[in-house]
């Protein structure tokens, strides 16, 4: 029965949430102490990370240690421990739940931890800073916005890539992304900006509540 306590938390926070954007991080605040909310995400076999961190390793396979990379929402830390895994050592944590950059911290995760939010407003980070941008979970409700897009496309370099993971249920039933942050990225694509190199259904993002593989998407994109 925990596995399904567990789903049932996780998606009352990010699907068909009812939550402002300051109590979706203080859920958050609360969730992460005493380790519970790694605890529930290896119970429900949560893949996201490491797809992630299996994309860059493609887009990137040589001279690791000059690649730098921006973990969006990065919570705990877990998309940073697989790419730590893959051979990447230049990475910086984003997330705005402090106890989550404070639990990845202890860890020694990430060389730096930045505690703000991408939501089309511009961080205090100069244009061209990385060389590629992951964000695994932030397609949610009252999650990433749609808007996040132009600036994550801000912070890479030319020729850098985005790699969005999340849950594809979100992505097709929420109008925030299957409209909003679509017609954004295509409107970017038609500028000339940027092109989407693969967008992909993955069957293993995680468990859903009837015990079934909830399917992920996953959205690479290439700044021109």
């Amino acid at each position: 029965m925990a596995e399904y306590h567990v789903a049932q938390k996780v998606e009352a926070i990010t699907v068909g949430s009812k939550l402002c954007r300051s109590e979706i991080i203080q859920e958050y605040q609360e969730w992460v102490k005493d380790g519970k909310y790694d605890q529930d995400m290896a119970t429900l076999g949560f893949a996201g990370p490491s797809l992630t961190a299996d994309y860059i390793a493609t887009y990137f396979p040589n001279n690791k240690d000059d690649v730098f990379i921006l973990d969006v929402a990065a919570g705990t830390g877990k998309v940073g421990i697989e790419l730590l895994r893959r051979g990447f050592s230049q990475i910086d944590a984003l997330d705005p739940c402090s106890a989550m950059l404070n639990a990845a911290k202890e860890r020694q995760i990430y060389r730096d931890y930045i505690s703000a939010e991408v939501n089309g407003s511009e961080l205090d980070i100069p244009d061209g800073t990385y060389d590629a941008i992951t964000c695994v979970g932030g397609i949610a409700d009252g999650h990433l916005p749609a808007e996040s897009v132009t600036e994550m496309l801000r912070l890479i370099k030319n020729g850098g890539i985005i790699v969005l993971t999340g849950n594809a249920g979100v992505w097709r039933e929420l109008p925030e992304y299957s409209v909003k942050m679509a017609a954004i990225i295509k409107g970017l694509e038609k500028s000339g900006k940027l092109c989407v190199i693969k967008e992909e259904i993955s069957d293993n993002y995680r468990f859903s509540m009837e015990k079934a593989r909830t399917q992920g998407i996953t959205i690479v994109m290439k700044k021109l």
